[in-house]
């Protein structure tokens, strides 16, 4: 179905083609004709993320305390992005607004806050086809924070936990962490 149109078009500018041509066999009455054809393609920027599926990450609540403690950070994990894009722009949303919250419902319709976090974003971007490289880390700790630019290479969450509830009460705390990834040639 799809060459019958494009048959019709070579026919028409064989047809177009030959109604410019002139008799050139006298030198003094050739005449030439010239048009112009513009083609153009547009690359749209490619994103391959993987694992396209959510994670489940188990945390112990004596270990989290801990790092508290010693302020270090909490591999969350990686996502791989392949992208042949110039640009790109991560949004990082969670269900609890950066909050590992319980499940029990309190009198007052609130939940229980164990513990109040950020998390970065880590990139390694090459440069100009060299081995130098450069880390890139954008931190995260509000649903209000939007879109920010990023690097288009692998990347490893990290969370960094700056506020921690001691005395929650027996529950289970949790939070869904959403990342979502831009490309733009």
């Amino acid at each position: 179905m799809k060459k019958l149109p494009l048959a019709i078009a070579i026919t028409s500018l064989l047809t177009i083609s030959t109604s410019f041509a002139l008799d050139s066999s006298d030198p003094t009455t050739a005449q030439i004709f010239t048009k112009a054809f513009e083609v153009s393609v547009q690359k749209e920027s490619e994103i391959i993320v993987e694992p396209p599926k959510s994670e489940i990450i188990q945390l112990d609540a004596e270990k989290l305390e801990d790092i508290v403690s010693t302020g270090d950070n909490i591999g969350i994990g990686s996502m791989v992005v392949e992208t042949n894009a110039k640009s790109c722009y991560a949004t990082i949303r969670t269900m609890n607004n950066f909050k590992l919250q319980g499940e029990i419902i309190k009198p007052d319709g609130t939940k229980n806050t164990l513990a109040s976090y950020s998390l970065y974003y880590t990139t390694q971007n090459d440069i100009d086809s060299t081995d130098s490289t450069v880390m890139s880390d954008v931190q995260f700790s509000s649903n209000s924070y939007g879109e920010m630019p990023v690097g288009c290479n692998t990347a490893d969450l990290k969370m960094k936990v700056f506020k921690y509830n001691r005395l929650a009460p027996v529950d289970a705390y949790n939070d869904i962490i959403t990342v979502e990834v831009r490309a733009e040639s």
